[in-house]
């Protein structure tokens, strides 16, 4: 039986419409669907067709094939959608570990401010008034935005090893610049050392 292979429940020569009418019910019918299925489900909503005349459309007109050509249509375009969404996903993942990783870079050269303007005697002055975050907060945000883009690219999270004690080590003490080479990556005690 010849179909079209893009669009199998479409009618076909010598079907009738009554009969493509039921190949569409008997196909909405789902991965359980069955002639009985669909004659009680005729018989509830007063369709006058019985099982045997479906399993006749069904053999006539290739009801098994075109049914299973539309399944596997319909599984190609979900697989479709969700290889979309992981990708839109990803995406959005990766710029916002991009957007993490400038905002860490922007705490490093800045502490976050709050402006504050005020206006005496006519004359605006701005005061700025350094946000309340830690150096912690810059290394959390930096692990995270790695999280997000190893995410998004389909990496394994590397796990960085320790091979100093921290108790041992006070960060308060530490320059800006060797904090930022501590959180890039390089060894601790590499950074302590030098």
């Amino acid at each position: 039986m010849n179909y079209d292979p893009k669009n199998p429940l479409s009618r076909i020569a010598g079907e009738t419409r009554k009969a493509n009418e039921a190949l569409h019910d008997y196909y909405g019918l789902g991965m359980g669907r069955s002639f009985s299925k669909l004659e009680k489900k005729y018989i509830e909503t007063n369709i006058r067709t019985r099982a045997q005349t479906i399993a006749n459309w069904s053999a006539k007109y290739a009801w098994q094939d075109r049914v299973a050509a539309q399944v596997a249509i319909d599984q190609e375009e979900e697989r479709e959608f969700w290889a979309n969404a992981r990708r839109e996903i990803r995406m959005m993942d990766y710029k916002a570990a991009i957007e993490l990783r400038e905002r860490a870079e922007r705490m490093r050269a800045f502490p976050i401010a709050e402006t504050v303007k005020e206006e005496n005697d006519g004359k605006t002055i701005i005061i700025i008034k350094p946000a309340r975050w830690r150096e912690a907060d810059i290394s959390r945000i930096e692990t995270t935005a790695s999280d997000l883009a190893r995410r998004a690219a389909d990496m394994k999270k590397e796990k960085v090893g320790i091979d100093i004690q921290i108790s041992d080590v006070d960060f308060s003490k530490l320059t800006d610049e060797q904090l930022g080479r501590i959180i890039a990556g390089e060894p601790i005690k590499s950074v302590v050392n030098s």
